[in-house]
């Protein structure tokens, strides 16, 4: 896990970082102690879309579309010079449950030495919702459902009133050659700015990984996530990463969905790389209109860029 030359044996250790494989879980809007983390300022954006399959047991024609939930994701980080703090920002728009939801994101983070091998970091965060339906994409039952938040306009069209809300983060993450492991608590707590009272529920997160020796240009990780937020969830995975150049991460997502993401860097500091994962049609036999005649197969794609600069 090393890289670098030993200039000083007596006071300067190698120096090392993290290989890409390892680094897929590890992103500032996941957990705010990781601003900063990967370079003096980095650029990143991101996308995914759900999809779903359905084939009739008759016809054993597949219908192949790409349905909600959408995301776009950009954020930018730096390290604020000659001190141990970082701070970092994103915008992101989310359209799940035809509810669209726009988010802007300020973070912050602190990077401490705790011993030669040892980094420790905290971090925290603060984020504006703002939430409305995405009114023309309702049928007619789900506008009586959601009728509270739907008006009309004095030229007779519809509209959705919006949530606003702030929500708080508060994170952390100890980094070793040979290991790592951080936790967030997502929404420790979150104010309403529409005069509206809300449920809050606080999401757990811990995210670990342990390096194992490098083989011939391979280095390579075992990755396991905890989730709580209502259920708990648990994921294993394994991450790779070939010449410092091509990397591979293989996960089972919550023990139920199998996901695979491939990257490489083209340039120096700039990185790619695209997601994509299936789920068979066992967890969502509850959806289906008639399970006798119909499979379905559902997954999400993603991709995603980054630059590093100095």
């Amino acid at each position: 896990m090393y890289e670098g030359k030993i200039i000083s044996a007596a006071n300067k250790p190698a120096k090392y970082k993290l290989h890409a494989g390892a680094t897929i879980w590890l992103n500032f809007w996941d957990n705010s102690s990781l601003t900063g983390f990967y370079n003096n300022q980095n650029l990143s954006a991101s996308f995914y879309n759900q999809w779903e399959t359905v084939y009739d047991h008759e016809t054993e024609a597949g219908v192949f579309d790409f349905i909600q939930p959408q995301n776009f994701l950009v954020g930018y980080e730096g390290r604020v010079k000659k001190s141990k703090f970082a701070i970092g920002g994103y915008l992101k728009y989310l359209i799940q449950n035809n509810w669209n939801n726009r988010e802007a994101n300020l973070s912050l983070s602190y990077k401490n030495k705790f011993s030669k091998k040892v980094d420790v970091r905290i971090g925290a965060n603060a984020s504006i919702h703002n939430d409305n339906l995405a009114v023309n994409q309702l049928t007619l039952r789900e506008k009586a459902l959601n009728s509270d938040y739907i008006f009309t306009t004095a030229l007779g069209s519809l509209k959705s009133k919006s949530k606003q809300y702030l929500s708080y983060d508060l994170s952390g993450f100890i980094n070793h050659p040979s290991f790592y492991v951080g936790y967030s608590a997502d929404n420790v707590k979150s104010t309403r700015l529409d005069n509206e009272t809300t449920s809050q529920i606080i999401k757990h997160s811990v995210i670990s990984g342990i390096h194992l020796p490098e083989v011939k240009k391979l280095k390579s990780s075992l990755l396991f996530k905890y989730e709580k937020e209502i259920f708990h969830n648990y994921t294993p995975g394994i991450g790779i990463t070939y010449n410092d150049k091509f990397f591979v991460m293989s996960e089972y997502e919550a023990l139920k969905k199998y996901s695979l993401t491939l990257g490489f860097y083209l340039l120096k500091g700039l990185k790619f790389q695209g997601r994509y994962s299936i789920r068979q049609i066992g967890d969502y036999q509850i959806e289906s209109i008639n399970i006798n005649n119909y499979t379905e197969r559902k997954g999400y794609v993603s991709f995603g860029i980054n630059y590093a600069f100095k």
